[in-house]
C-alpha cells in the first residue's frame, strides 16, 4: 500500500510540478518515486533472503547505490533549477493542488507508518 501511494503521489507531483512550473513539486515527486524504488528493492531483498535463508550484501549495495545516485541527481537538478530561477529573478509559487497533495501525503503516510510499526513489532528480529 505504501509503495502504491508513493508512486501515485510522486507521479502526480511531478505532473503538477511540470504543468505548474514548480521545481519543489517536481522534486517532491522525484524523491517519492526514489523512495518507492528503494521500498521495492527492499521487498526484493527480503524475499530473496527468505528464499535463500541469507541476506544478500550485493542486493543491499545495489539498492543503496540506486537510491543514493537518484537522490544526488534530484538534489543537483533542484539546485540548478532553483539557481537559474534565482539568477533570472523569478520566484516560486504555491498551487492549491500541490498543497492538497502534500497534505494528503502527510495524513496517508502517517497512517501507513503507524501500520508498519505495528506489523514490525510482531516480527521477531535478532
Amino acid at each position: 500500500m505504501s509503495i502504491v501511494w508513493t508512486c501515485l503521489a510522486g507521479t502526480s507531483s511531478i505532473a503538477l510540478g511540470a504543468t505548474q512550473g514548480s521545481i519543489a513539486l517536481a522534486a517532491f515527486g522525484a524523491i517519492g518515486l526514489l523512495d518507492a524504488a528503494g521500498s521495492c528493492s527492499l521487498v526484493i531483498h527480503f524475499r530473496s533472503a527468505l528464499h535463500h535463508q541469507s541476506i544478500s550484501h550485493r542486493l543491499e549495495r545495489v539498492s543503496l547505490g540506486i537510491v543514493t545516485i537518484g537522490m544526488a541527481v534530484v538534489g543537483i537538478a533542484t539546485l540548478a533549477g532553483s539557481g537559474l530561477r534565482l539568477v533570472a529573478g523569478t520566484g516560486g509559487h504555491s498551487t492549491l493542488l500541490g498543497v492538497i497533495l502534500a497534505s494528503a501525503s502527510v495524513v496517508i503516510l502517517s497512517f501507513l507508518a503507524t501500520r508498519k510499526r505495528t506489523i514490525a513489532q510482531r516480527i521477531p528480529s535478532d
